[in-house]
């Protein structure tokens, strides 16, 4: 009786790390896209303003 009680919470588990990673994985492309948008929006305002909007010194 024990290893079923084991094997049926370890489909559980399995089953809930699935769906976060699934979760995860979505909020991780929705972030990386807004990165790549916010980037392009910045490139093509330093187009128009003819200047960086940045000025980073090493």
């Amino acid at each position: 009786m024990t290893a079923d009680v084991a094997n049926s919470a370890l489909q559980y588990v399995r089953a809930a790390a699935a769906a976060i990673r699934a979760r995860v994985a979505a909020v991780v492309d929705m972030a990386s896209a807004a990165g790549d948008v916010t980037a392009a929006v910045l490139v093509m305002n330093d187009r128009d303003r003819g200047s960086l909007p940045l000025q980073v010194s090493l």
